[in-house]
């Protein structure tokens, strides 16, 4: 029932970035999609592969704590995300 519940969660928060990021700016989207990977995808999402991968894959604790490894790997993801906006130039309208 948690991870129905955790993946519910990060359903929800997709949804609520894509609704905020469209009609933005590149740059604009790229900011609120690094925050959005960063903060609550990056722990929620890791949380559930370990888990999942602990209960039915290796059937084993120690399995999915060392899959916990994935957070700084979606949190680092993140930041390149973030990093890339942030640093975006704006585009010129010549062609």
């Amino acid at each position: 029932m948690v991870i129905v519940f955790a993946a519910l969660l990060l359903i929800a928060t997709l949804v609520a970035a894509y609704r905020v990021s469209s009609g933005k700016s590149r740059k604009r989207k790229l900011i609120i999609w690094g925050i959005t990977l960063m903060v609550p995808v990056s722990p929620l999402a890791s949380w559930m592969i370990s888990l999942l991968y602990a209960d039915f894959v290796a059937h084993d604790g120690f399995a999915g704590i060392a899959l916990l490894l994935l957070l700084p790997l979606f949190f680092l993801a993140g930041l390149i995300v973030l990093l890339t906006g942030i640093f975006h130039k704006k585009e010129t309208g010549t062609v």
